[in-house]
């Protein structure tokens, strides 16, 4: 295997740890065993990436639905938060 060969398949396997762990993180929780397990082994792949000095490949498509899910993900917990300071302070739903 090439170099770049090996570069490519570190930089595919990060996206694709990272996109599992946001899939884990949006339907079990972001506490859940199952996140954290993911988060785990999302983050030795990218510790090995810095260690390597190799570069995150955003152009990956499993970045990208990965960062929307991050975007759904923020977006829920900003209207939970919304509507618990609602119900806090006494406003109808």
């Amino acid at each position: 295997m090439k170099k770049a060969d090996m570069i490519k398949t570190i930089q595919e396997k990060d996206a694709k740890l990272y996109l599992e762990m946001k899939k884990n993180e949006q339907v079990f929780g972001e506490d859940s065993d199952i996140t954290k397990l993911s988060r785990r082994e999302w983050c030795s792949i990218d510790k090995l990436m810095k260690e390597l000095d190799i570069k995150t490949d955003f152009s990956l498509p499993e970045w990208d639905l990965a960062m929307k899910i991050a975007q759904e993900i923020k977006m829920v917990k900003q209207f939970e938060a919304d509507e618990f300071a609602r119900r806090d302070v006494g406003h109808p739903l």
